[in-house]
């Protein structure tokens, strides 16, 4: 039923309607004063009465008839039911106002239309509903029609065939536009947070884990092949997927990534994990490496140093060229696969530790190579620091004359190695003011010069290892070791940067990190004889630079051996440094017995720093890592904590930074002190503190000594979760037992045999188990 104002029955009698013995017997509702007109009405009335006119709550609707049809008209606003007494004329589109439109807003009507000034009109037809479509509607207790709601299954978000037809999600409720398109964002109600974000990334989520899967498996399907001689050679394809094998099908989540080891494979990567994990990230996770030296761009260093940052990139960029690093060569020789592999070079300017030296260096932009060099091309191994300090207690002990040596310009010494047959070369593409400064040095390059996208750029090929070259640090250490290795050098297998040779009956030992070489012997004669030797081999356009005497400044250290018998670490410099770029500045009286509090392990309370504190908070953490491993060991336990809270530091973590670099203020000269009573006899000393995190976790602390200082320290937090103090003690030797074994086979195959290796703990059960 439909129902109607109370003014309806009027309306009939006013439009002169001559039914009006049929709608005396229609039922009267006083109470509410409607009339209920029902199925009865609309077809007898309809049928007798060519036209009537009804008022409705939303605009007005008259009957046609002759056609059978109810023809609404539907008003932005209600009218009188007077205004619309006039019945409409026979011919409907007279009545429909010129160049009128459904749903359009007419200005100034006709004067002899029905409609008024500035309504808003629509004309639609709706058929008229049959008996058995009126027994289907609900009605309430007064006999109204309610409409139903209607019931719409959940979005899928999945697109579905009509007819043989692939349709959109969105047109299975005939939506005519997405639910996420413009119209849906420009809305006056903004979307609930992340729900785009959201949804993107659940599809993102599920792209990457069926790549993953698929990876796994055409990668361990061709090792597979090779492995059962089915390949004599792995392919190219594998190769060049290793490093994506490793990012993203070992890092999966599923049984896709499981894999098995034997005894040999799994020693050889707990090891690496554990040197990764203590040596490079040290502690921080996330942490690749700490820069403590600023370093610009060319166009901001220009602007920093003026003629000074001008000067050293023209003074790197000749020295290249002297050196041929590259050659030029002309866009039209190159193949599409070489065009394709081109990076840029970059000018580093950066202000060495005299303040007064500014340094360019022209780097190849490497990060855009790892595509296809796969991870065993682009890793160099480096002289660790355990290995620096035992091989200094030695010399220490032992009295040797030291020499600390710089090799110049160590990458680009290095030869690239030959091409194979169709195999691409490796080009760089010079831009920006690099150019003219080319030019200037070498007017010939102006005729290897085009444009593209506007900048002007030069195509060389590079001869030589050079900066920034993922591949360049191995090709170095190749290079070095095999000339070491000619002039008699044996390289120790537990450090592949640390070689020695017998001279005169006694040993000459070297380390090297990269292009810093340290070397000791017990007579200064055969030292100056191998500086002699690697200044020919390596001095060609610039003299290796060379420091004799008992002090040297080697990595960042300063090692002292004045004292017979002693080894001396400063960093002074460097403390002072950290002192005059922290924010807080103390005074000459502030000073800090210790260098964290009673509250060191908690989390604190305080509010989250915003973010400059941050940033300054993570730089000064770094800072102290680097220098807790070297020459202050004494603050490892208060920057172990703190390096596991620089994600998310809050003011009891400043308060904590502040009073450790307090006590650095008060003890800016402290200094490490090592020495040795027999280099054959090893002391460790290892302890847990038991559920002293706040999540219950025990923390392991350790320090290895020879006779005087310590020459290793350990200070961790234990990840396992333990059930007594015993059994912290045990993990706490598990933790410190990869340096213990290191060191000793280290020490043997410098030709010093320990003959005793000693734990000493302070837990007689511990120490009852590890004998069992």
């Amino acid at each position: 039923m439909q129902t109607f104002p109370p003014r309806t029955l009027d309306a009939i009698l006013q439009a002169g309607c001559s039914a009006l013995t049929t709608v005396k017997d229609l039922p009267l509702d006083t109470t509410k004063g409607n009339l209920l007109l029902s199925n009865y009405f609309h077809t007898h009335v309809a049928s007798e009465c060519k036209n009537v006119l009804l008022s409705q709550a939303h605009g007005f609707a008259y009957f046609d008839g002759a056609n059978g049809t109810l023809r609404q008209v539907i008003c932005a606003k209600q009218m009188p039911l007077a205004a619309a007494t006039d019945p409409p004329e026979d011919n409907e589109e007279e009545n429909k106002p010129e160049g009128v439109s459904n749903l359009q807003t007419v200005g100034e009507a006709k004067s002899g239309d029905s409609f008024r000034p500035g309504v808003r009109f629509e004309e639609t037809e709706t058929s008229e509903p049959s008996m058995n479509e009126v027994r289907k509607r609900n009605y309430n207790d007064d006999g109204i029609d309610v409409p139903t709601k209607r019931v719409l299954r959940p979005r899928s978000g999945k697109s579905y065939y009509s007819n043989e037809v692939k349709m959109r999600p969105t047109d299975r409720y005939r939506r005519e536009k997405p639910r996420y398109g413009q119209a849906y964002l420009q809305r006056k109600t903004p979307p609930k947070p992340n729900v785009l974000r959201n949804r993107r990334a659940m599809r993102r989520k599920v792209r990457m884990e069926r790549l993953r899967v698929s990876l796994y498996q055409a990668v361990k399907k061709r090792i597979d092949a090779q492995r059962k001689g089915e390949v004599q050679k792995t392919d190219n394809f594998v190769e060049s997927i290793k490093e994506r094998m490793h990012n993203l099908a070992f890092q999966q989540v599923g049984n896709a990534n499981k894999g098995e080891y034997d005894v040999d494979e799994a020693l050889v990567v707990a090891r690496v994990i554990q040197q990764i994990r203590d040596g490079v990230n040290g502690g921080i996770k996330g942490q690749d490496g700490v820069s403590f030296i600023q370093q610009y761009y060319l166009n901001k260093g220009l602007k920093v140093f003026k003629e000074r940052g001008k000067d050293a990139a023209m003074k790197e960029l000749d020295q290249l060229v002297k050196r041929s690093c590259w050659t030029p060569v002309s866009i039209k020789d190159l193949k599409e696969s070489e065009k394709k592999k081109a990076v840029d070079a970059m000018m580093l300017l950066a202000e060495k530790n005299d303040g007064v030296t500014v340094k360019g260096r022209c780097i190849f932009k490497g990060n855009e190579t790892r595509e296809w060099l796969s991870r065993e091309d682009t890793a160099s191994p480096t002289a660790s620091h355990e290995a620096i300090i035992c091989t200094g207690v030695m010399d220490a002990h032992e009295g040797r004359a030291v020499m600390s040596m710089d090799i110049p310009n160590a990458f680009i010494q290095t030869l690239m190695p030959k091409q194979e047959e169709g195999e691409d070369r490796v080009i760089m593409k010079i831009t920006g003011l690099l150019v003219d400064y080319m030019i200037d040095l070498d007017p010939t390059y102006r005729d290897y010069v085009v444009y593209e996208n506007g900048r002007r750029v030069i195509y060389v090929v590079i001869l030589r290892a050079i900066y920034g070259m993922l591949q360049a640090s191995l090709l170095w250490y190749r290079h070095l070791r095999a000339s070491l290795e000619e002039y008699g050098f044996v390289f120790n297998k537990y450090d592949p940067c640390i070689a020695n040779r017998m001279v005169n009956g006694k040993q000459l030992t070297i380390r090297f990190h990269v292009d810093d070489v340290l070397a000791s012997h017990m007579e200064q004669a055969v030292l100056e004889d191998f500086f002699t030797w690697i200044n020919e081999r390596y001095g060609g356009l610039k003299e290796v630079t060379c420091t004799r005497g008992r002090v040297h400044t080697y990595l960042g250290m300063v090692l002292d051996y004045l004292k017979k018998g002693k080894l001396k670490i400063r960093m002074n410099d460097y403390v002072e440094r950290m002192l005059d770029e922290f924010s807080v500045k103390f005074k000459e009286s502030d000073s800090q017995e210790t260098p964290a509090g009673n509250n060191l392990l908690e989390v604190g309370k305080g509010k989250d720093l915003d973010k400059a504190y941050q940033t300054e908070f993570h730089k000064f953490v770094a800072k102290s890592l680097f220098l807790s491993k070297r020459a202050r060991l004494d603050i490892c336990p208060t920057v172990a904590i703190l390096a596991s809270r620089v994600r998310s530091p809050n003011q009891s973590d400043w308060h904590k930074l502040v009073r450790m670099m307090r006590y650095l203020h008060s003890t800016r000269k402290w200094h490490l002190t090592l020495s040795a009573d027999n280099l054959h006899v090893m002391k460790w000393f290892v302890d847990a503190s038991f559920a002293v995190h706040p999540d219950f976790k025990s923390h392991t602390g350790g320090v290895m000594t020879m006779g005087g200082g310590a020459m290793q320290a350990l200070s961790k937090k234990q990840k396992l979760n333990s059930r007594s103090s015993t059994h912290a003690e045990l993990i706490g030797v598990d933790d410190a037992i990869t340096q213990v074994l290191w060191t000793r086979l280290f020490m043997e195959e410098q030709g010093y045999p320990i003959e005793k290796n000693i734990l000493y703990q302070d837990n007689m059960s511990s120490i009852l188990l590890e004998k069992n």
